[in-house]
């Protein structure tokens, strides 16, 4: 499984699952320009559509596999796809030029933490990602 690409994933709990647990948000991640891209956008639109049904929202998590590129270009693009395909929420990762990335996602963004950084690093990186237009942090 570590040599796979998890780009074709399968959505594992569905939304009465997610009820029975008194879900906040369902979480799907999309790997746009993966091989799987196809599989990740039917699994978001379908939670999507289960969400909006049940007043659950929804959060598009950018997915980097192992050759994706992690690029402000990219961010940029997956985030607005994400957006407009329309989840309520965007994770994905601080980059540089973060602020055109916040700018061009309609939704909130929340910054996921990556690998572990000292703190003061992992601080400032907060700092900047909340000063650039994100309105939260996964760490």
């Amino acid at each position: 499984m570590l040599n796979d690409d998890l780009s074709h994933e399968v959505v594992a709990v569905d939304i009465e699952d997610a009820i029975r647990c008194n879900a906040d948000c369902m979480a799907v991640q999309g790997f746009i320009g993966a091989d799987g891209q196809l599989q990740s956008i039917d699994n978001l639109s379908r939670v999507i559509n289960e969400g909006i049904r049940y007043s659950i929202p929804t959060m598009g998590v950018v997915a980097v596999g192992k050759n994706m590129e992690r690029t402000d270009r990219y961010f940029k693009l997956a985030t607005r796809i994400l957006a407009e395909i329309g989840v309520n929420i965007v994770k994905t990762y601080y980059c540089e030029n973060f602020e055109e990335v916040a700018a061009a996602c309609h939704v909130p963004i929340v910054v996921a933490g990556g690998k572990k950084l000292p703190e003061n690093e992992a601080l400032t990186m907060a700092y900047r990602a909340m000063s650039e237009g994100a309105h939260g942090l996964d760490m």
